[in-house]
């Protein structure tokens, strides 16, 4: 069969091929690899993403040189291309920013052969900021480092990169890299006052996205989740309301089309397994919802459009001009999530059942990163002793 689109063809034995150029020989030559799929659009999707991992390394492949000789950027992008239809579409945009932002423009030109543990260590300590012993550094200065979290997923990814290099004969396997993050900043959250000021200032006017808020600051939901949320997943007959999907706004590098938009809505499964969830809804939040919403089968539950959700970055805005109207500092959606996991710390909820309520693996999530008990709780605590 004729080739269609961009170099791709079906092949004999009923898979698509494509076909690209992966790198060149020091005489200029070409170098053309290929990827593989079931479908046409399987293989082109492979082969946009391939050509995207190629472009993030200037480095030059040449047939002669060894396994060992291979350079760490192009074991990245072997490895891109290996994981890709494996992770989630925002997962896999995470990890090539991360590779052709941060991995590859300072370790990658590195050979596998030399890469050693000391020099994977100190670009984890750079990419967090540390200069030796001085942390001081200018709020522009500081702008060029990562986050804790964002770190921690370098590490991530440069074991998974290893492993993959070690398992493919390009490198001897080497010790895991590992990276210790420092504490966490304690997380704001709504103090009682704000919470029922809140609250008064949502059913003034009860619409959807106000009654969203409530819903949120009820049940610890992401914000990426009220969004994916639609009428069928709220059964308020019996109280609960199940979590199916999530959405956000992620950057389009699958595209080869320059007028193609460089962002897009990802409408995907929850953050992980144990994000896929039932939660058993407050009575008055049913009441709530019953007397004020008209229920839209097959509607997405703020929009109410069967097929255009509310975008995540729509709604945060909304959630800022809310907190202005009710008279509340300014804070980030997820302050309603961390309000949440306390109060019901606060109010003695099994921990156990709050850790699957808000979608953890672990009850250890819960108690480190979500509950952050109030002078209220603390004082509580103490007024046991006795004397």
């Amino acid at each position: 069969m004729p080739r269609r689109g961009e170099n791709i063809r079906k092949r004999k034995d009923g898979r698509w091929e494509g076909r690209y150029i992966a790198g060149r020989q020091p005489d200029g030559r070409a170098i053309y690899r290929s990827v593989y799929g079931q479908s046409y659009a399987a293989a082109r999707k492979k082969l946009i993403m391939a050509k995207n991992s190629a472009q993030t390394s200037d480095a030059v492949t040449a047939p002669e040189k060894s396994a060992q000789e291979l350079l760490f950027s192009e074991v990245c992008c072997e490895w891109l291309s290996a994981i890709s239809g494996t992770v989630r579409e925002s997962t896999y945009v995470k990890y090539y920013n991360l590779c052709k932002n941060h991995i590859i423009p300072r370790i990658g030109r590195i050979s596998c052969r030399n890469m050693t543990e000391e020099q994977l260590r100190l670009f984890l300590e750079e990419q967090r900021g540390k200069r030796d012993n001085d942390r001081s550094h200018s709020k522009k200065e500081s702008e060029k480092y990562l986050s804790d979290s964002s770190v921690q997923t370098l590490c991530t990814i440069i074991n998974a990169v290893l492993k993959y290099a070690a398992s493919n004969k390009y490198m001897d396997a080497l010790p895991a890299v590992t990276y210790r993050k420092e504490r966490n900043a304690q997380i704001e959250i709504l103090s009682d006052q704000d919470q029922k000021r809140l609250v008064r200032c949502m059913l003034r006017e009860p619409d959807s996205s106000r009654i969203g808020i409530l819903v949120c600051l009820y049940t610890g939901i992401r914000i990426g989740e009220i969004c994916a949320l639609k009428w069928g997943d709220i059964d308020t007959e019996y109280g609960t309301l199940q979590i199916r999907k999530t959405i956000q706004r992620i950057q389009n590098i699958r595209s080869d089309d320059q007028t193609s938009a460089k962002t897009q809505l990802c409408i995907d499964s929850p953050k992980s397994i144990h994000s896929h969830r039932m939660i058993p809804l407050p009575a008055f939040l049913c009441e709530i919802i019953d007397k004020n919403l008209t229920r839209i089968p097959g509607a997405y539950f703020l929009s109410g459009d069967p097929y255009k959700p509310m975008e995540p970055r729509t709604y945060q805005y909304r959630y800022k001009r809310y907190l202005r109207e009710a008279g509340i500092r300014e804070s980030n959606f997820h302050v309603l999530r961390h309000t949440f996991a306390t109060q019901c710390v606060g109010l003695g909820f099994d921990v156990k059942s709050l850790s699957e309520i808000l979608g953890h693996s672990s009850v250890s999530i819960t108690m480190n990163k979500y509950v952050h008990p109030t002078l209220e709780m603390k004082r509580e605590q103490m007024s046991r002793l006795k004397l």
